[in-house]
């Protein structure tokens, strides 16, 4: 009953204001009008949120939507998500928006990560080739998801690393440090 109250009301005022011709500018109240208190509006849950947040995260913070760590590329301009699976030794790198939520190509086949394990002196480098998909139209040239697997992985649960060089959507980020998890890089 109150969802056809409600419709009823709705087309109740817009036939009443099409009924009112008159020459003043659409969306200005007449002058004899009623005044009409205006509803109630939300708060701005992401304002509230940013000023709560961490500083480290530009302000305010992201969740990986692949479970995974988030990389900050530029002022929130993009981002990496770093997806290790130790059980495979395998390495995943989603190269997202600035919002962390749909995934951005890269014009390139590959990434070369260097990765520092704490158990070992020296980095090494990994290679994460392009994944195509048929589903989203990309292709081994030209992807959002990067994928690489090293037996050196297997059983870690935390690394620090480098990506020499990454270019999206024409912005080029130089030396990106990297983390699995997060929190693993000293600040």
């Amino acid at each position: 009953m109150g969802t056809t109250w409600m419709w009823g009301g709705v087309l109740a005022v817009l036939a009443g204001a099409a009924a009112c011709g008159s020459d003043r500018d659409v969306g200005q109240p007449a002058a004899d009008a009623p005044a009409v208190a205006a509803a109630p509006v939300a708060p701005d849950t992401q304002a509230a949120h940013n000023d709560d947040d961490d500083d480290d995260h530009g302000g305010h913070e992201h969740d990986a939507p692949h479970g995974g760590a988030l990389v900050e590329l530029g002022n929130e301009f993009a981002h990496l998500e770093i997806v290790l699976d130790a059980g495979l030794g395998q390495l995943t790198v989603y190269v997202l928006d600035g919002e962390a939520s749909t995934g951005v190509r890269l014009r390139t086949s590959s990434l070369r990560p260097t990765i520092q394990l704490p158990s070992s002196a020296a980095p090494f480098e990994l290679a994460l080739s392009a994944v195509a998909n048929a589903l989203t139209g990309e292709t081994a040239e030209e992807s959002s998801v990067y994928i690489g697997q090293d037996d050196r992985l297997k059983g870690v649960s935390r690394f620090t690393g480098k990506v020499p060089s990454v270019t999206v959507r024409g912005q080029t980020f130089s030396d990106v440090a990297i983390s699995y998890p997060e929190d693993s890089h000293d600040h």
